[in-house]
């Protein structure tokens, strides 16, 4: 369920001990300016198969606080398979275990030091008679569009905006083709719900604020709900409508609710609850033809989480 994690250490004692772990080795050095200040900082990098360790500046908030903090990259989908893929399942059990393993490893003692500070969970899914076109089609998470997503060919991101312009990098839903990616370790089909969140406030409510919160179940609890509530602000618009038991009227509107420009244009009026509440016309519309794709998916999403309390 668990597919990323960055960790921040600012303890100046564990940073020292960690830095000096036998099992880590260099990778690179690299200087880079401060344009801000004209300072030149010095960020080093180790790793341990797949788990990178970064030693980079930081403006401590206290006297306990060293001027440099360690950050950890640990993806334990991957590490649970040898760093090759994350396109099979990964149970809740499975990543309490894999970060079990990664804590006995290295010897971490005090994770309370240990500090989550990014964090993407979510699932490999299918939807039957679906492939990996079912990315492009037009979709929506909450009132944000899904856009391309430049890191993988049939992904999708969708995010909200600030006043500025720039995308909000708090909070992100991915949604892309695992089958795509991966197709030697998976049905070519399989899709990927994702969230990230990179929000301490996010991750508090989640019960998430160190390590060792990772290895306690009831911490996947408040996860699996959150993953549901946002699978559940899901809307992707049906390119193939079957018009069963409508009236012309209904399927004109239908249509019409097929052109992504009517979306935006919900989206960008006034009345904040516009986009809601066209969406919930459009979805009960889809329900009388007996099929509703938006639900099929999150139906799918929901049914697999499922599997992966067990």
């Amino acid at each position: 369920m668990i597919d990323f994690t960055k960790i921040w250490v600012t303890d100046p004692i564990i940073i020292d001990k960690m830095w000096r772990h036998p099992l880590l080795y260099t990778e690179s050095h690299l200087d880079t300016l401060n344009y801000g200040t004209g300072e030149l900082l010095k960020i080093e990098k180790k790793a341990y198969k797949g788990v990178k360790f970064i030693l980079e500046p930081h403006c401590p908030k206290d006297m306990n606080e060293a001027n440099k903090r360690l950050v950890i990259e640990f993806k334990p989908h991957y590490w649970h398979n040898a760093n090759i893929h994350n396109a099979n399942d990964f149970n809740v059990r499975q990543s309490i275990r894999t970060f079990n393993q990664f804590i006995n490893l290295f010897g971490l003692i005090d994770t309370q030091y240990y500090k989550i500070v990014n964090l993407e969970f979510g699932v490999n899914f299918s939807v039957n008679g679906y492939d990996k076109n079912l990315v492009l089609y037009p979709s929506f998470h909450s009132r944000n569009e899904f856009r391309k997503s430049r890191d993988l060919k049939y992904s999708s991101i969708a995010h909200s905006f600030d006043k500025s312009g720039k995308p909000n990098k708090y909070l992100q839903i991915k949604f892309y083709s695992k089958g795509f990616q991966f197709p030697d370790y998976c049905n070519e089909n399989t899709l990927r719900f994702e969230v990230k969140t990179k929000q301490s406030r996010k991750l508090k409510k989640l019960g998430i604020a160190n390590l060792k919160d990772l290895t306690e179940l009831k911490t996947y609890d408040n996860i699996y709900d959150e993953l549901l509530k946002q699978a559940g602000k899901l809307l992707l618009i049906d390119l193939d409508i079957k018009p069963n038991k409508l009236k012309k009227r209904e399927v004109n509107k239908l249509i019409e609710c097929s052109n992504p420009f009517y979306w935006n244009k919900a989206i960008n009026q006034k009345r904040v609850q516009a986009f809601n509440d066209k969406k919930k016309r459009y979805l009960n519309s889809l329900e009388k033809t007996g099929f509703n794709l938006t639900q099929t998916v999150i139906d799918a999403i929901c049914n697999k989480a499922n599997l992966l309390m067990v």
